[in-house]
């Protein structure tokens, strides 16, 4: 059977515990990040980069501009509610997910 699209991870839908909400985001937002380049037929070698992408839009349009770490309980569960619409919107818009990994700003070296 294929996996189950998206999971959870470990948290409870009602945990109290921030370090569980925050891991089971990070699980997920994992999860999104290997079934979008999957389904465009990228490598799963892009998997670090549009994760970091989606962890910054989550931050930025979820938690108030926070860390994962830093956000509150509330915070956390909100964009566990909202990973799954945020997935159908990047898989809505044609051509997004092989968008950002092309135009990928590449890593400054220290010798540059």
């Amino acid at each position: 059977e294929p996996p189950a699209a998206y999971g959870a991870g470990k948290a409870t839908p009602g945990s109290e515990n921030p370090t569980e909400l925050a891991e089971s985001l990070k699980n997920s937002v994992r999860d999104i990040a290997e079934d979008l380049l999957a389904e465009e037929g990228i490598g799963s070698h892009e998997k670090g980069y549009l994760y970091g992408v989606l962890m910054d839009h989550v931050s930025k349009r979820m938690l108030g501009g926070k860390t994962v770490g830093a956000a509150s309980v509330e915070e956390l569960r909100h964009a566990l509610n909202r990973r799954l619409r945020m997935a159908a919107n990047i898989k809505n818009t044609p051509g997004l997910v092989s968008s950002i990994v092309k135009y990928k700003k590449e890593a400054q070296h220290a010798n540059q």
